[in-house]
């Protein structure tokens, strides 16, 4: 009688776990949802500061202006390739996430690769034969992967924006 209560607490604290695990993905869903808001933010105010720097900015290797010009142009074309890379995904983060034994079954989210007309009956019976809390706990990580490189790829074209506008608006004040 007691191995049933020990095995029903068991269950019960699995289900509380993958339960949390659930929530902490839903929550870094959001948190790369906000930063891709960020970078298209950020991709919009550098195609102004190009479309400044192209129309006034007179970007040459001329004169010391021209320099600040050019300046301004190289860091917003750099800042559009830093959203760009935080945008556009390049490959799936499971290589990068430490799995020891386990060996995710990715029934919640099947690769890219897969074939879409995947034998339905199988992916139920993975479903129904997966251990959640370690396939959450593995979704997780995969996320804070995907997280953290966007972060980095936005703060990298947050600084060439501020010093493309910086040397935009200095080139226009020299002008």
């Amino acid at each position: 009688m007691s191995t049933v209560k020990s095995s029903d607490v068991i269950d019960n604290q699995r289900s509380l776990v993958a339960g949390h695990l659930r929530h902490v993905l839903t929550d870094q869903q959001e948190i790369i949802r906000g930063t891709d808001v960020k970078s298209e933010v950020l991709g919009i105010w550098s195609t102004a500061i190009l479309a400044i720097v192209i129309l006034k900015g007179n970007p040459s290797l001329t004169s010391c202006s021209g320099i600040i010009g050019c300046v301004a142009l190289f860091s917003t074309v750099a800042a559009f390739f830093c959203v760009a890379t935080s945008l556009w995904p390049r490959n799936d983060p499971w290589t990068e996430v430490s799995l020891g034994s386990f060996r995710p079954s990715r029934i919640l989210f099947p690769p890219a690769s897969a074939n879409p007309q995947q034998d339905i009956p199988r992916m139920v019976s993975d479903a129904l034969n997966t251990e959640w809390v370690s396939e959450f706990a593995y979704e997780v990580s995969k996320l804070a992967t995907i997280r953290d490189s966007k972060r980095k790829w936005l703060r990298v074209a947050l600084v060439l924006v501020c010093i493309s506008q910086f040397a935009t608006g200095l080139r226009l004040l020299i002008a």
